[in-house]
């Protein structure tokens, strides 16, 4: 997959001598969950029957960080793991476009000009929910609009599980309450998140238990104060403990987990864990 940061600036045009032709799914994408995975699949069935690539636009950061009052945003996915994922996904090419204010006052109908259109989109898909431009004034029904019949749009209804609405909203939710073994259903896996193993202590002499602390990276959010049962993985071994999260948690602190049989040989590995279940 070949990944394209753009910064907008009203004083330059965007090349499309450089873009290749292609299907575009838009969207944030955080967390890359079942409701996208729709989108995106949809979008990469026109573009290999077209026989053109596969694009995804996204934008970094989110706007609620530009446009919410300077509110803090709880990421499911740091960007570079949503990268991850949308290349496993076979995502050909994914634009990410700089939200900043300059960008934010781009009317719909210039996005839809230099953004769509200027990437030599063949066919468009979002969600029902999809809003660009100023202030989010363009939707999916002004897109077909603003897209002067030049190009096919396609709308993804709204995707339903147990009669809820597939959304990262609802899996922050869920992880605010707690109910991590939930996730799976909207999310496709158990959510996961990862860090760096930075000390392990044995919790008594010829114990087999120790307390492993590892320091998260940074654009995850942790499930509400408790005791979780997690898979962690490290140097492809697969390890099943308990952490514990508190008030104070957060991605640049040290979270701690109980493992058995976990060797002190790991210092300084990534880790990752799987959030299965409260205990």
């Amino acid at each position: 997959m070949k990944t394209v940061h753009i910064t907008h600036s009203p004083t330059t045009t965007t090349s499309c001598t450089d873009a290749e032709s292609c299907v575009m799914a838009l969207g944030f994408f955080d967390g890359v969950h079942l409701g996208h995975r729709g989108v995106i699949q949809c979008a990469k069935r026109l573009a290999r029957k077209q026989r053109v690539k596969l694009a995804v636009i996204t934008f970094d950061p989110h706007p609620k960080e530009v446009l919410g009052n300077g509110g803090t945003v709880h990421y499911l996915t740091p960007f570079a793991k949503k990268e991850r994922l949308l290349a496993q996904l076979e995502v050909d090419i994914l634009y990410v476009i700089r939200f900043d204010s300059e960008f934010a006052r781009l009317s719909s109908t210039e996005f839809v000009d230099r953004y769509i259109i200027g990437l030599q989109a063949k066919h468009v898909v979002a969600g029902f929910d999809f809003h660009y431009g100023y202030r989010g004034q363009g939707n999916m029904h002004t897109m077909k609009i603003d897209v002067k019949d030049q190009i096919p749009v396609m709308t993804i209804p709204k995707i339903e599980t147990n009669g809820q609405k597939v959304s990262s909203t609802l899996i922050r939710e869920l992880l605010q309450t707690g109910h991590v073994c939930m996730i799976p259903r909207y999310l496709g896996t158990f959510y996961e998140t990862s860090g760096t193993l930075t000390t392990c202590t044995r919790k008594g002499a010829g114990s087999k238990n120790v307390i492993a602390e590892v320091t998260l990276d940074q654009g995850y959010t942790l499930p509400v104060e408790g005791r979780y049962e997690v898979e962690v993985e490290c140097e492809s071994q697969h390890f099943i403990g308990i952490a514990s999260t508190n008030k104070h948690s957060n991605p640049i602190c040290k979270l701690k987990i109980e493992l058995s049989d976990f060797p002190s040989s790991m210092l300084g590995e990534t880790m990752q864990m799987k959030w299965l279940k409260q205990v």
